[in-house]
């Protein structure tokens, strides 16, 4: 069979079943939810995977693990595990960065891209802003022509939210892992944001001068290893995921304080590291059995600091000190903008998504007639172009692709956003923008699209 260019060529990949979350959310006495940190792993398989679930559960009664028996699913550790820079608004990726430039930035304002792949797509002239006790304020200019790259400061800010907010890096480290009990080639994906567990986990650069390999923390030993007695191959290294108890430091104003914080490793199952170092002796490899009795060390990075262990999270959890939320007041702004006259239009694909939901439950007692539903299909074909983007988006929006699977209150609901009650009346230009950068994150979001 000849592939179809774009769509059968795109490489191997294993399906994903679930998440390894390393917090979750709560609610205080006033009924206000909020992240707090966990000392084990919650996993959360897919609502399609219960048999997957029960094996996990067997495994691990009460499915609280402290330790996990993981493998990695591709012999790459950059398609294993990746870490950078991160700025959100909803559940909608604004911005990527490694560190010292911008990957990837959209204007929060328009939904346009201003850098893809690592290079400006437009001239970008404006301030600089980054956040400074708690407020964003000038700190010079960013300058950069089409095709030049855009430098990351630390602090900056990329854009506002619907509710006006600046909009920061954070850092994301993803992790992909194989359940051995499972006995299937699928993964599930471990995220998180804590600075310490990406050092903690590390990983393999290349030197830019030398071109040579550099590693880091404890993927990178491995790495290491294989590299000299593996040929490469990470597939099939046993690996041992945990969590463990450390007491670290973090200012509070002035002061300096400790605390207990469950962080993230991962090591090589003791089983294989005593192959290796047989295999170490047979090969008469010195690099590898320094590394294995620990006489060459693998941390290349500057010490942690107090400012990264202050505002170090683990994925849901929050900054520590962890603290509850103070109740909501009347004058606090709505999480979910509750009518089309109240909010900045056009809106952000997360925002989108949130108000037409939003709108569902409230109109669900309306009837929604068969006129309704082509009213719906054919308008939203006028904005996209075709049936083909309209299934994508109504998919990706409300959870059903064709007008006919949907809810009444979906169809009023998206009635309400198009602001249009017939065949001839006209959507505002802000809908076709809403419409499009939805579609975007939709295909997205299915793998069918490019974050950069």
């Amino acid at each position: 069979m000849s592939p179809i260019k774009g769509l059968s060529d795109r490489g191997l990949a294993f399906p994903e079943i679930g998440k390894i979350r390393l917090g979750m959310k709560v609610k205080n006495a006033q009924g206000v939810e909020y992240p707090t940190d966990l000392t084990y792993f919650r996993v959360e398989f897919d609502e399609s995977e219960g048999e997957a679930q029960q094996v996990f559960l067997n495994a691990y009664p009460g499915g609280q693990p402290k330790v996990m028996r993981v493998l990695l699913p591709y012999n790459e550790l950059s398609r294993n595990w990746d870490a950078y820079y991160e700025a959100y608004t909803a559940s909608r990726l604004v911005a990527r960065s490694d560190g010292e430039t911008i990957l990837y930035w959209v204007n929060t304002k328009d939904g346009r891209t201003m850098v893809r792949d690592g290079k400006a797509v437009e001239t970008i002239a404006s301030d600089l802003y980054v956040m400074k006790d708690g407020q964003a304020v000038v700190a010079g200019a960013i300058r950069a022509e089409i095709g030049q790259p855009v430098p990351y400061v630390e602090g900056m800010v990329v854009g506002r939210d619907y509710q006006k907010k600046p909009v920061t890096f954070r850092v994301v480290g993803r992790l992909k892992v194989i359940l051995p009990e499972l006995q299937r080639y699928v993964y599930l994906t471990l995220t998180t944001g804590s600075k310490l567990g990406v050092i903690n986990l590390g990983g393999v650069s290349l030197d830019p001068e030398t071109g040579e390999r550099v590693y880091s923390g404890e993927l990178g030993a491995v790495a290491a290893i294989c590299d000299e007695i593996n040929g490469g191959r990470l597939q099939g290294v046993p690996f041992l995921l945990s969590r463990r108890m450390k007491e670290i430091r973090y200012k509070d104003g002035d002061k300096t304080k400790k605390t207990t914080k469950a962080l993230l490793h991962i090591e090589a199952d003791p089983s294989w590291v005593m192959a290796a170092m047989t295999r170490t002796r047979q090969l008469a490899t010195p690099r590898v059995a320094g590394l294995l009795a620990g006489e060459i060390p693998l941390e290349v990075h500057e010490p942690i600091t107090d400012a990264e262990i202050e505002t170090d999270t683990e994925g849901d959890e929050p900054p520590f000190p962890w603290e509850e939320p103070e109740a909501a007041t009347s004058e606090t702004e709505p999480a979910v903008p509750a009518e089309t006259g109240t909010f900045e239009r056009p809106l952000d694909p997360g925002a989108l998504v949130a108000y037409v939901r939003n709108m569902a439950e409230k109109l669900a007692k309306e009837k929604a007639t068969p006129i309704d539903r082509q009213v719906v299909a054919a308008q939203l074909n006028a904005l996209l172009g075709s049936d083909t983007r309209r299934y994508e988006l109504c998919q990706w929006l409300v959870g059903a692709a064709k007008t006919e699977d949907m809810t009444s209150g979906e169809v009023q609901a998206i009635l309400a956003w198009l602001e249009v009650h017939n065949f001839n009346d006209d959507p505002p230009g802000y809908v076709k923008a809403e419409a499009e950068a939805g579609h975007a994150e939709a295909l997205i979001e299915a793998g069918q699209g490019k974050l950069f």
